[in-house]
């Protein structure tokens, strides 16, 4: 059961890890458009 558990929890951290790398690239490409607007 404890290795059930344990997969459980690194499944969560691998999906709020892929969520960060979203937000993250979402961030970076929001920027660019803004860099390319402004100049």
């Amino acid at each position: 059961m404890d290795s059930l558990v344990s997969r459980r929890g690194r499944r969560k951290i691998g999906v709020e890890r892929s969520c960060r790398r979203r937000i993250e690239a979402a961030k970076t490409a929001v920027s660019h458009e803004g860099h390319i607007a402004s100049s």
